[in-house]
This record gives structure tokens, C-alpha cells and sequence, in this order.
């Protein structure tokens, strides 16, 4: 009788999972540059491309809604770390889209810091390897603004 309670909490969990992945579709559109410069007040040697979709440097394993881009650029700095940021708007209440990047990337073995307490805003920030993430969530009266930045 408890295998059948065990098996059947798997059942659930992948076919959520599951749901959330067609519901959200991945968007994994990549783009080519608009625009490469120099910014100014960085150290000497560093990049900033700009993009309309994707850029081709963001990491596949992440999810992401298929949204239109508010902005989307990559920050090189002669260390070589790369910084990718981007941003969207979805019609999706903060705390929808707070839990299924949470969820997805838990599943994923990422080691996340969460903060969901103000009304308005929400991060998740989490590491995995030599990779750093910040996911902001920004609660809007029509959906959520999220913006990302990834390190690595």
C-alpha cells in the first residue's frame, strides 16, 4: 500500500513538471549581435554586445517563457568572466513565475538563496559550479517584469 502512495507522489511530480514545461515553453532563440562597444567606466579590454533575442552565450539548461526580450546584452570583462542580462514582461503574477524558476531550478541542482517576502518584489540568486544567477521579479498590475543576470 505505501508503494503505491510512493509511486504514485512520482507520477504527480513529473506530470507537473511536465505541465509547466509546455506551458511555459523554452525559448532558446538566439540572435545575432545589434550592437558591440566599450563601455564606458569599466576596466580597459571589456565588451558590452547587445541583442535583440538571446544571446548565444546564455546557458541551455535554463528555462525561460517565451516572451519577447525588453533588453538582452553580454558584459565581457578582460578577466574573462562573462555577465549575460536580460529582461521580459509576462502576463504571470510574480509568485507564479518566482515558483516555477524556483522549482526548475532546484531540480536542477542548483543552490539557491530565495526572498518572496515583500508584495512587489522577489529574487532567487543561486550558484552551481562556476556560475552565478539572480532572477529579479517584479510585480506589475498587469503580470511581472523578470530580469536575469548570469555569471560565469
Amino acid at each position: 500500500m505505501q508503494n503505491k502512495s510512493k509511486y504514485s507522489w512520482v507520477i504527480g511530480i513529473i506530470l507537473i513538471i511536465i505541465a509547466l514545461i509546455y506551458l511555459f515553453n523554452l525559448k532558446k532563440e538566439i540572435s545575432e549581435p545589434v550592437e558591440v562597444v566599450s563601455p564606458e567606466g569599466y576596466e580597459e579590454g571589456t565588451t558590452l554586445t547587445m541583442y535583440e533575442g538571446l544571446p548565444p552565450s546564455f546557458p541551455r539548461e535554463l528555462l525561460l517563457e517565451k516572451k519577447k526580450l525588453e533588453f538582452s546584452n553580454v558584459l565581457v570583462l578582460p578577466s574573462g568572466k562573462t555577465q549575460i542580462h536580460f529582461s521580459y514582461k509576462t502576463d504571470k503574477n510574480m509568485m507564479q513565475v518566482f515558483d516555477l524558476y524556483k522549482y526548475d531550478l532546484i531540480g536542477k541542482q542548483w543552490k539557491l538563496i530565495t526572498d518572496a517576502n515583500n508584495p512587489k518584489v522577489a529574487t532567487i540568486s543561486g550558484s552551481k559550479e562556476t556560475e552565478k544567477l539572480i532572477i529579479t521579479i517584479i510585480a506589475e498590475e498587469a503580470g511581472s517584469s523578470v530580469t536575469f543576470q548570469h555569471e560565469k
